[in-house]
């Protein structure tokens, strides 16, 4: 197994995070302004985090999971078993 160089996967972590944050966002009905001001950070930080240029410190992560009501698996894209589509757990399954 290859190891995972300094660097290598956080782009991909980054745009989970992001993607997570911003759908968590517009579920709650805020603005990323609105969602700034609840967080305690800037409209501009949202907006990096969101777009993936930002890596989320975990302290972050967690400070956002508590302040908005969200898991931390939630924010950070893993998908709990049971929201895996079945054809997908079916094709994986049959790899064993």
């Amino acid at each position: 197994m290859k190891a995972i160089g300094k660097g290598e996967g956080m782009h991909d972590i980054c745009n989970l995070f992001g993607a997570a944050l911003s759908r968590a966002r517009r579920e709650l009905g805020l603005t990323q302004i609105e969602l700034a001001e609840k967080l305690g950070t800037t409209d501009r930080s949202i907006s990096d985090l969101e777009r993936g240029k930002t890596n989320p410190k975990l302290d972050t992560v967690a400070h956002f999971s508590r302040s908005l009501g969200i898991s931390i698996d939630a924010l950070v894209g893993i998908v709990p078993k049971g929201d895996v589509p079945s054809c997908v757990r079916t094709f994986f399954a049959g790899m064993r």
